[in-house]
């Protein structure tokens, strides 16, 4: 779904495959938006703060286009990012070079002054490749701490 697929085309094929669970496939997705288990405040202050230092900042999010639906009036932070690039919304996943290449010509960037941050090491991989900086971010509670190395006072 986060290339595009409709949820409802995956939950028929599901249903096909496992006719039994046909109640449970149903319920994954209409209660998506209760399975977050919670926000990390520190990458939210550290969005706000490089914000407040005019800096650019951007999504390039693997999420499919219906379950983002309403998630910018739940977590009114993400409404604070200069731009976003939805993969289900554009078709295009990480870490295919296609969509870091659409959020280049997109956001204007210049990935040798752009740093890319991704808890996945395929994606640091594939952002690396294009000459993007990175910081591949296993641990949120460490974010502030690893952006400050990349800042230009």
């Amino acid at each position: 779904q986060d290339a595009g697929r409709l949820i409802k085309d995956a939950e028929n094929d599901l249903i096909q495959k496992f006719p039994d669970y046909q109640d449970k496939i149903r319920l994954y997705y209409k209660n998506h938006h209760r399975m977050f288990r919670k926000i990390f405040q520190n990458s939210v202050d550290i969005l706000n703060e490089l914000k407040n230092k005019k800096y650019k900042c951007y999504v390039l999010s693997n999420w499919s286009a219906e379950t983002f639906e309403g998630m910018e009036e739940e977590y009114p932070f993400l409404r604070e990012f200069d731009d976003k690039i939805i993969s289900g919304r554009e078709f295009l996943v990480k870490p295919d070079p296609k969509i870091y290449e659409l959020a280049i010509s997109r956001f204007d960037l210049n990935p040798n002054e752009t740093l890319f941050i991704d808890d996945r090491a395929d994606n640091i991989e594939a952002s690396i490749k294009l000459g993007f900086q990175t910081i591949h971010l296993t641990d949120p509670s460490i974010i502030k701490s690893e952006i400050k190395k990349f800042l230009i006072v």
